[in-house]
């Protein structure tokens, strides 16, 4: 045991003089604390800009910000529902949509939150309960914002917008807003499923599955429409989806 102690002594000894542990020693926990940080400094809380050409008459348009409209208050919905079972809310308002936490809020759900003020409305019932050191809700920042299109863009013809958005997607300008995404639904649209998308990065999966979402819902209806359905049939048949009822574990106490 000596003998095994004297050699642990020396190697000890041997690698606390070495320079490279020291630094090895004091780079790890910055690298840690600045791995965590970084993302935080440079993540981009700002919406996506998103142009909307529609050649139909502006029913497509419509639809795909309703739906970015809905999503949102989805997840300002969802979050809330999670603030409130975390601090025991539940009693500023039990027949809230945010005091039952047993599922996924549907259209209706969010379209009834939002027509009673949505944020703001249940912020302020939840104010004179909430204890004082209960921290603050903070809604997340909307993922997209439909911009208006130029007008000329709708005097573009499709065949010359590959140019005509250049200097939309990648402006010079140093204080120029690019737009992320511009989405062309052609007067043909219905007749062909081809729609395009213009984006000045990777479009994410969230953007493109909406999109497609949407539209794929009208090409439906279309198609309905064409068999002999009535309109009204071909609507309904749209809205028709599964009623999730979620059993989430509680969430917790802690920060």
């Amino acid at each position: 045991m000596n003998n095994i102690l004297l050699v642990a002594a020396r190697e000890f000894r041997q690698i606390a003089g070495m320079r490279s542990f020291w630094l090895t020693l004091v780079i790890m926990p910055l690298s840690i604390v600045i791995g965590a940080l970084v993302p935080q400094m440079i993540a981009n809380d700002e919406p996506d800009r998103v142009v909307i050409i529609d050649r139909t008459g502006g029913g497509e348009a419509r639809a795909i910000e309703q739906r970015f409209k809905l999503d949102e208050g989805r997840d300002q919905l969802s979050d809330l529902s999670r603030y409130v079972q975390r601090h025991h809310l539940e009693r500023a308002d039990p027949a809230a949509a945010w005091s039952r936490h047993d599922r996924w809020y549907s259209d209706a759900d969010v379209a009834a939150f939002n027509a009673a003020g949505g944020v703001e409305s249940a912020k302020a019932k939840i104010a004179p309960v909430k204890a004082k050191d209960t921290p603050e809700f903070k809604a997340a920042h909307p993922d997209y914002n439909i911009v208006p299109t130029p007008a000329s863009l709708q005097a573009t013809p499709d065949a010359r917008l590959d140019n005509a958005l250049k200097p939309i997607l990648k402006p010079e300008g140093k204080d120029a807003e690019p737009v992320d995404y511009v989405i062309l639904i052609p007067a043909s649209f219905g007749e062909s499923p081809v729609v395009r998308l213009w984006a000045n990065r990777q479009p994410s999966q969230r953007f493109d599955a909406t999109v497609k979402a949407v539209l794929t819902k009208d090409l439906r209806s279309r198609f309905l429409a064409s068999q002999g359905v009535s309109e009204a049939a071909a609507q309904s048949a749209r809205t028709i989806a599964p009623a999730l009822a979620i059993s989430p574990p509680p969430p917790g106490g802690g920060a």
